[in-house]
């Protein structure tokens, strides 16, 4: 799950950072609008948001599912 949601509070983190100082924040005064490009194109390298969620959500579906028919063995 941190692959996800890291990366994501980084740029928002960012982002803010940005948006504080203004014109600045985008300049080449201050690295921030290096660090957003560098953040924001590493959520990608390192595969998409979506893949991650869909691989936290089926390794959940997953857990749930065995652990239903646990139950469901043990009480008839």
């Amino acid at each position: 799950m941190i692959k996800a949601v890291a990366p994501q509070v980084a740029c928002d983190v960012i982002d803010r950072a940005i948006q504080v100082h203004g014109a600045a924040g985008v300049s080449d005064d201050t690295p921030l609008a290096r660090l957003y490009s560098w953040h924001r194109a590493m959520r990608i390298f390192d595969g998409p948001d979506e893949v991650h969620l869909r691989s936290i959500a089926r390794a959940e579906l997953g857990r749930e599912k065995s652990a239903f028919a646990s139950a469901v063995t043990r009480h008839g």
